[in-house]
């Protein structure tokens, strides 16, 4: 199984049907909480385990590309640094809901 971090990390496919799936650990998404990915219509809520829904591809796509804008070929620092922001991110949304 992947973490948050890996997925994040590795290839997205730029699509807003797919979504990204993750465990919460103390309330929150962590970097090495286990993901998956999954298709919104079908598995919207996470329904075939303990994952929730974290983001869909399209919109974790732009904001990897924006955080990394200028960058031709980022360094793993540098993605894992976007992933965390990301990660921070949709925390703090969390918690203002």
């Amino acid at each position: 199984m992947k973490t948050l971090m890996e997925i994040l990390t590795g290839t997205l496919d730029y699509s807003s049907q797919w979504g990204i799936y993750a465990e919460r650990r103390d309330g929150k998404f962590q970097a090495d909480s286990p993901a998956r990915y999954g298709q919104r219509q079908f598995e919207n809520g996470g329904l075939l385990d303990e994952k929730e829904y974290f983001l869909n591809n399209e919109s974790a796509t732009d904001h990897m590309s924006a955080y990394l804008e200028g960058v031709d070929e980022p360094e793993d620092w540098q993605l894992r640094e976007a992933a965390q922001e990301l990660i921070a991110h949709i925390n703090e949304q969390a918690s203002q809901n």
